[in-house]
């Protein structure tokens, strides 16, 4: 299972993905909205927050209902990312972390993630699990050895 982290919304998830019942879309602004609390989120709000978005990865991360988990968050920030990763690391089994966003946009996170996934430029496709191919043109460019 992979944890794929976006900034995009639900709604454009729905739009460019033809499986989204495989798939578990955590929200942040729904859980938000859910616990009926405004922005900005004080120190309490913002704990209960994250304690129920590491329940639901934990949760889900377990069951085998789902091919992977897609982490929604608008806001998305470095440390936010960081933390994120660091407790999928820890406390699951999720295989990889994966960001997913459009081309040409947040290239900046690109290095704290096992793979990148972008956007679809045709609409409504099947979202698939990355996985990174290490190839001997990557070896090669790289000056890496072969095995």
């Amino acid at each position: 299972m992979n944890l794929y982290i976006t900034r995009e919304p639900r709604e454009k998830l729905k739009k460019a993905f033809l499986n989204m019942r495989k798939q578990h879309v955590i929200d942040v602004q729904e859980i938000i909205e859910k616990f009926g609390y405004k922005e900005p989120l004080d120190a309490y709000s913002g704990f209960l927050v994250n304690e129920e978005i590491k329940n639901q990865i934990k949760q889900v991360s377990r069951a085998n209902r789902v091919h992977s988990i897609i982490y929604s968050n608008e806001n998305l920030n470095e440390e936010i990312i960081r933390f994120i990763i660091f407790f999928v690391n820890e406390n699951t089994d999720i295989q990889d972390v994966v960001f997913l966003t459009e081309e040409n946009q947040d290239e900046e996170y690109y290095e704290l993630f096992n793979g990148v996934s972008l956007f679809p430029a045709i609409k409504k496709i099947h979202i698939m699990d990355c996985r990174q191919i290490e190839s001997t043109l990557f070896r090669w460019i790289h000056g890496l050895s072969e095995d």
